[in-house]
């Protein structure tokens, strides 16, 4: 199964040159790049009311039944009410995942608001995809939550294999953290080396479609200088082993 682990749906509200995202559009990439699934994410639920986009993404599950993992975005910093939509869209509503996204100044991976969002997502085994800005306090959040599955969203970096090169041997000594490839700069050797740290088995593909160029996501994998079973793990085996271990 090939599997894109950070895709984003309709981003068109957005403006400018970053639009895309619609039902045909995710189709048409998921057939030009042979994927299977796409986990998605809103990014109005992101940027604007969680709740109003992850009813988004119900619908988009519901029309593309065969191709949408979806992902419930949740802020934590809303109490209840982000514990009760992790109960709408992931025990009610088959969501595959969570997404997170704890950046300074609007909230910290290691902040005390996530726990009730953490405990729920390691006792239902669904993994979470975080994109944190700063990372150090996701690492905090990974030793405080051993049994959470953890994403790292573009191998913790915002550009260059300088970056990248800290957060991959920091996730090194967390089991339980995963490397998402989708980044914005192309630097040789890359997905290689989150693969000679952490094992094939803990690197994930993600386009982050439409905010990125797929094509280039994906031949990074595809050229790297691996080996064809690593490869097959990194685009899809492992997340699909993920999305399996979810008991809700």
């Amino acid at each position: 199964m090939r599997v894109d682990c950070h895709v984003h749906n309709d981003l068109t509200y957005l403006g400018g040159l970053i639009k895309g995202g619609k039902k045909e559009d995710l189709r048409s990439m998921a057939k030009e790049f042979d994927l299977d699934k796409l986990c998605v994410s809103s990014v109005k639920a992101i940027e604007y009311d969680f709740v109003e986009g992850n009813t988004d993404t119900l619908r988009l599950m519901k029309a593309l039944p065969e191709l949408i993992w979806g992902y419930c975005v949740l802020h934590p910093r809303f109490g209840e009410l982000a514990t009760k939509e992790f109960d709408r869209c992931v025990v009610k509503g088959g969501m595959k995942g969570v997404k997170l996204y704890p950046v300074l100044p609007l909230w910290s991976a290691d902040e005390a608001s996530i726990d009730p969002v953490m405990e729920k997502i390691a006792r239902s085994r669904v993994p979470a995809l975080i994109h944190p800005t700063p990372v150090e306090p996701f690492f905090n959040l990974a030793d405080r939550f051993p049994d959470a599955t953890i994403i790292l969203a573009h191998m913790g970096g915002g550009g260059g294999l300088q970056g990248i090169i800290g957060p991959i041997y920091d996730a090194r000594k967390h089991d339980n953290v995963y490397l998402d490839t989708a980044t914005s700069h192309f630097d040789a050797g890359m997905v290689e080396e989150a693969v000679k740290v952490v094992g094939p088995e803990r690197v994930l593909y993600g386009s982050d479609f439409p905010l990125l160029e797929p094509n280039g996501q994906i031949q990074k994998v595809r050229s790297a200088k691996l080996r064809e079973e690593e490869k097959r793990l990194i685009m899809g085996e492992n997340m699909a082993r993920l999305v399996g271990r979810r008991k809700v």
